[in-house]
């Protein structure tokens, strides 16, 4: 967040906070699925990381209401709930060391190949197996 201006690093830090105010208020294996809240002048939303947990959180608006009355120091006209599902990121399969045998038909064919880049290339990932 470095690179941001000072009232968006506040306004961040701020809803941070409220967020884990209001995770606070929850038994400790709910607080996790509270994924994040945005506030404006007439609501305050909170998110949760599934439609399952949006209904059994809205179980608990009115605790809600009371600690985001504290920690924002005015009333709160509407809660609302919505899903956020968490942001997909593929895990990156593990690099596996190349076999002796890979290693070998890697440098057969860069010594094989006219083309020098190509080879070059080949060279170097042959290489790598050691790295």
């Amino acid at each position: 967040m470095d690179g941001l201006p000072g009232n968006v690093r506040a306004r961040a830090r701020q809803l941070a906070r409220l967020r884990d105010a209001l995770a606070g208020c929850l038994a400790k294996e709910e607080a996790p699925h509270l994924v994040g809240v945005s506030v404006d002048a007439n609501r305050l939303v909170i998110f949760a990381d599934s439609s399952a947990w949006c209904t059994r959180l809205r179980y608990r608006t009115a605790r809600f209401e009371a600690v985001a009355e504290q920690q924002m120091r005015r009333a709160v006209p509407r809660i609302q709930f919505k899903v956020q599902p968490p942001v997909y990121r593929p895990r990156e399969a593990p690099c596996r060391p190349l076999s002796e045998n890979a290693v070998k038909a890697l440098e057969s064919a860069a010594r094989s190949i006219s083309d020098e880049p190509l080879a070059a290339a080949l060279h170097r990932l042959a290489a790598s197996r050691d790295a």
